[in-house]
């Protein structure tokens, strides 16, 4: 079994199991191991490991989806879009993005690790840590002046249910609308 939350769990059912807490793969090692399976060359592997925080599995997918790298120049379209705070722009551009659920999952992933860049850069100023260095910094540090910390967790939680819950069939277009209406008017 796996869960990536052990503490939601019944006691009952850790008890009958074997844990075995499994990290996220460090960059060095997962450029080789991408490397020894044959994927892209050094440029697309850098760009799967930046974007999959550490996680060889998801690397691979986004080594795999020939679209991937257009998603975040969309995505940078969606986030000026949002800082111009045009609401008919962002319902037709959410429109043009989100054709079916695993697009709408894509979103929610980035838009999550998106605004944990805009904590990281409150925290640090450096971009070290940032995982969607392909960002603008311009639009990071916009969003950076226009919320506030509070604002941001906010907006993570948000994005975390409507991850949860798009495992029992809830309109994923609606629910991100809602989500982007939120984000605009924080």
């Amino acid at each position: 079994m796996l869960t990536e939350n052990y503490n939601t769990l019944l006691p009952t059912i850790i008890s009958r199991c074997q844990v075995h807490n499994i990290l996220r793969v460090n960059g060095e090692n997962a450029k080789s191991v991408l490397s020894r399976l044959g994927f892209g060359n050094a440029e697309e592997i850098d760009f799967a490991i930046a974007k999959s925080d550490g996680i060889i599995g998801r690397a691979i997918e986004i080594l795999k989806d020939k679209d991937f790298r257009r998603n975040p120049k969309e995505y940078e379209e969606l986030l000026k879009v949002i800082l111009e705070g045009g609401r008919e722009e962002l319902f037709s551009f959410s429109e043009k993005i989100i054709e079916n659920k695993d697009d709408g999952i894509k979103l929610l992933l980035f838009l999550l690790s998106f605004f944990r860049d805009i904590l990281v850069i409150k925290d640090d100023k450096s971009n070290e840590y940032m995982i969607n260095q392909d960002i603008s910094l311009n639009i990071m540090e916009r969003y950076d002046k226009r919320l506030r910390e509070e604002s941001l967790f906010e907006i993570i939680d948000l994005i975390k249910q409507i991850m949860r819950s798009a495992d029992f069939n809830v309109n994923m277009k609606n629910s991100i609308d809602s989500l982007l209406l939120r984000v605009l008017e924080v």
